[in-house]
């Protein structure tokens, strides 16, 4: 066993919104290609487990007959369009020839009992990542995927790597689940024990599987990956594993996302997936064909890891399982359980490559597309594409309707939209090729472009409907604070919010605020004064020109200048130069809550017009080593009030100021990245009232 650790590493003090955007500041490769393809498994290697847990262990089997590998792995982004970030290697191990794979006659099943592997500390950002080899004598290439989750973050979307697709589809070593040659020879079990097609990337790159370069039609994951990290969207990534494993998962994020082509799902999957629509979950799928076979899971036959081997007889007279477990359509009368009734449409055919048509643009989703009734979004449709049948959820709305002929035959593919009880938005696409409307990669050389603007505008409409829902919102009473945080549940750089508005708390700095540390109530946290930062964003903002209330306990002995609590303007940081002519509201509307050279507490409010409407300072010095309460405090006519242990320390009468919806940041002054504070801070709590 070789065991090597790599950590994300971020400048002290760097800042964005959220994980992705930051990960994406960072310089990006182009190296994660393969110039050299080893044209017959000169070099082969597979990850285990495919989905791994960020900061546990990867294995990397790995053989090679021409001599040693280099191991180079790759997040796969956007990172200014170069669409990959080295995060590990060059380094390079001795070339192992592995033994021959073992093949079960019965089930066709081919499975390596390879051993030797090289384990990689898995401690980066959640994405897709490539593991790439390379030999010493002859440069053949190959890749080995996997997926890093990150099971306790809440980002706003997870996004599914349908990757029991990509094996049934997987023909290495003989036997996929469609022949090798006819579909009666096809593999019934099939082992996650193996090398991917495709060099190892499976369907996740554009398919080039011949020497030629001659295309297949994949690549639809990548595609929509890169649009949505571009963009900045907030995402955690798994696969249909993870979403089979865990019944709590999907219910930790805003939005589900199946991509491309996602045909083959467990019943824990579907259950797990129905489960969070019906807690709330928003659904996307930018895929066709997608939940159409059941299939199981068992562990491996060679080395008893669990959910390695899956299971698609793709016949229930053959399947030993005879129950509703047995390997068959979804929509088979059996199980009685068409996709349908979970997405709104479903598998229809395999058609040329068609225009999507558009309809009912009055619908929200069309807004700023620029669309009218009857136009064409071209090239969308393909290579399989969904249509509504006949049993849909109730409230089913189409979007679009699009026709296209198939053995002189008129056959419609369909997109739509439900909205659920429980005000989850259901979307379906209807399409494999969605994903190839977002993004380019792999034009010319792969596909032609069928890059389309509107449609990019459909999906940021849709996002953005799932992130802020148009349905009955909590009611919350002035007793309820904007956010609370006691520290008690903190995890990995989440903080969270316990008044119910989940209005959390992040850190993404290179080192964490330490927590479970003694607190004045229960559990603390602490800072070390040097880039360490947390933000609980927009939506615990102060905003308007009505009274609020912050207080929290601290305590230090430290005696530079540190910021507590800072709302104020981060909206052009973009790990440039500051421009705030460009910037969103520039300096107007903040406020501060700072501790002084000398060891005061001062309370100002600031903008560009008002200069300082007022600034207060205490009397009492804090930085001995004690727990102190601090409550600072805007009250109905613009007077600032401060108090130190209960006892008024500071006021001042000033005229109202009009707070904007900045960045609330704890631990520094979250515009400028400076002065940070050094000790512990409990209970904050913030009140517009």
């Amino acid at each position: 066993m070789r065991l090597f650790l790599f950590g994300l590493l971020i400048a002290p003090g760097l800042w964005a919104h959220n994980p992705i955007q930051l990960e994406n500041l960072k310089p990006g490769s182009r190296d994660w290609g393969l110039r050299n393809r080893a044209p017959n498994s000169e070099v082969a290697a597979y990850a285990s487990p495919v989905n791994v847990k960020r900061g546990k262990d990867v294995q990397f089997f790995v053989t090679s007959t021409d001599g040693d590998v280099t191991l180079e792995i790759f997040r796969m982004g956007w990172y200014e369009g170069l669409g990959g970030r080295r995060v590990w290697g060059p380094s390079t191990y001795p070339g192992i020839v592995q033994p021959e794979p073992i093949i079960t006659l019965e089930t066709r099943t081919v499975e390596c009992p390879w051993k030797d592997p090289i384990l990689v500390r898995a401690q980066w950002l959640s994405g897709i990542y490539l593991a790439k080899f390379t030999t010493a004598k002859n440069g053949y290439e190959t890749y080995a995927q996997f997926v890093v989750t990150e099971d306790s973050r809440p980002a706003d979307i997870f996004f599914q790597r349908s990757i029991t697709t990509d094996q049934a589809y997987n023909s290495w070593g003989g036997w996929s689940a469609y022949g090798p040659a006819k579909f009666e020879e096809r593999a019934f079990k099939l082992s996650f024990n193996r090398p991917f097609f495709n060099w190892g990337a499976g369907n996740f790159l554009p398919n080039t599987t011949d020497l030629a370069g001659n295309y297949l039609q994949s690549g639809w994951e990548y595609s929509m990956l890169r649009w949505l990290e571009r963009e900045g969207y907030d995402v955690t990534y798994g696969t249909n594993l993870d979403v089979h494993e865990s019944s709590e998962l999907l219910t930790r994020h805003k939005a589900f996302l199946s991509v491309g082509h996602d045909e083959y799902w467990s019943r824990p999957m579907r259950e797990n997936v129905a489960r969070a629509r019906d807690s709330g979950v928003n659904l996307a799928f930018f895929s066709a064909n997608t939940a159409y076979w059941q299939v199981r899971l068992e562990p491996s036959a060679v080395t008893g890891e669990e959910n390695h081997t899956l299971v698609i007889y793709k016949d229930k007279t053959l399947d030993p399982v005879k129950d509703q477990l047995a390997t068959t359509v979804w929509r088979d009368p059996f199980l009685n359980s068409p996709e349908e009734m979970l997405l709104g449409v479903m598998y229809d055919n395999v058609p040329p490559i068609a225009d999507m048509l558009v309809e009912n643009t009055a619908h929200w989703i069309f807004e700023k597309a620029g669309l009218r009734n009857g136009d064409r979004i071209p090239g969308i449709l393909g290579y399989e594409v969904d249509r509504i049948f006949e049993r849909s959820p109730e409230g089913l709305r189409r979007i679009t309707h699009s026709p296209f002929q198939l053995e002189g035959t008129r056959h419609y593919s369909d997109s739509t939209l439900y909205q659920a009880k429980s005000g989850a938005w259901v979307y379906a696409g209807g399409t494999i090729r969605y994903g190839f409307g977002l993004d380019d990669f792999g034009v010319p050389l792969s596909r032609s472009s069928v890059l389309s603007v509107p449609l990019q505008q459909m999906t940021r409409n849709l996002l953005a409907r799932f992130k802020h829902p148009l349905k009955a919102p909590k009611v919350f009473g002035p007793e309820t604070p904007l956010t609370r945080l006691s520290f008690e549940n903190s995890d990995r750089g989440f903080y969270r919010d316990t008044s119910g508005r989940e209005n959390h708390g992040y850190s993404y700095a290179d080192s964490l605020p330490l927590s479970g540390v003694e607190g004045k109530v229960g559990k603390a946290i602490q800072f070390n004064g040097f880039g360490q930062q947390i933000a609980l964003g927009r939506e615990a903002s102060i905003v308007g020109t009505g009274p609020f209330t912050v207080s929290f306990w601290t305590r230090t002995t430290d005696k530079r200048r540190q910021v507590l609590i800072s709302q104020r303007d981060d909206d052009d940081f973009q790990g440039r130069d500051w421009d705030f002519s460009s910037s969103l509201y520039g300096y107007d509307g903040q406020y501060q809550i700072e501790i002084s050279e000398e060891g005061k507490i001062q309370f100002w409010e600031y903008n560009r017009a008002m200069l300082y409407p007022f600034q207060l300072q205490s009397k009492t010095v804090i930085r001995d080593g004690n727990w102190h309460r601090i409550v600072s405090k805007r009250l109905k006519d613009g007077t600032g009030e401060l108090w130190i242990d209960e006892k008024l320390e500071a006021t001042q009468n000033a005229p109202l100021l009009d707070l904007k919806p900045h960045t609330v940041f704890i631990g520094a002054d979250g515009r400028d990245r400076i002065h940070f504070f050094s000790g512990d801070i409990d209970e904050l709590v913030i009140r517009n009232n």
